[in-house]
């Protein structure tokens, strides 16, 4: 499967932490979270960090979007990553469409998530 190469998007704008989703070599999909996004990537690309990445060296940032506290992120990364990766690409997708993360959330299932990312 080729993977899209999107641009980055942010939302909301008051948010710290990251959720970003790179493309691999040989198809794959990594989902992660970072303060800096561009550079996470270039540490993926140099060997560092996930075992996951260090196999399978990203190409691409795929989409990122800006989603609230470390512990948010963390939440909303653990139920991105249970997504096919034909949910990852689309997820992608509408993230870079500039979709409200509480809108994405609830669209894919993913129950108390607010507009920042906060669990209710």
């Amino acid at each position: 499967m080729k993977l899209p190469v999107l641009r980055i998007s942010s939302l909301p704008n008051n948010a710290t932490w990251w959720l970003y989703l790179l493309g691999c070599k040989g198809g794959g999909i990594y989902v992660g979270i970072a303060k800096d996004v561009e550079a996470r990537f270039k540490a993926h690309q140099a060997g560092e960090g996930a075992l996951y990445t260090k196999l399978n060296r990203p190409l691409a940032i795929l989409a990122s979007t800006k989603v609230g506290s470390h512990k948010q992120a963390m939440s909303i990364e653990r139920k991105v990553k249970k997504l096919s990766p034909s949910e990852k690409v689309l997820w992608a997708r509408i993230v870079e469409s500039g979709a409200d993360i509480k809108e994405l959330c609830s669209s894919f299932g993913f129950s108390n998530i607010n507009n920042s990312g906060n669990s209710l």
